[in-house]
């Protein structure tokens, strides 16, 4: 198989933004226009830095776990 357009790959990217980042959308108002953030805090991946471009503006999701301590930093600009 020579092409990387596979759905394994949307799956790990949909996970990492979806679960991992927390930054997801709401049924009753798709396509970003209301977001939802939840993310799972989770001290194997050490860390996570996320950011998307939506149509409403940027929206970033960063964390940090180090121990039992937690930093998490949400932005979102317009």
């Amino acid at each position: 198989m020579n092409s990387y357009n596979h759905y394994a790959y949307g799956a790990v990217a949909e996970w990492m933004y979806r679960y991992g980042a927390g930054v997801d959308t709401l049924a009753s108002d798709a396509g970003f226009h209301t977001i939802y953030l939840h993310p799972n805090f989770d001290a194997r991946l050490g860390s996570l830095n996320f950011s998307y471009d939506s149509p409403y503006g940027v929206v970033m999701s960063n964390w940090k776990m180090w121990g039992a301590d937690l930093a998490w930093i949400v932005t979102g600009t317009s």
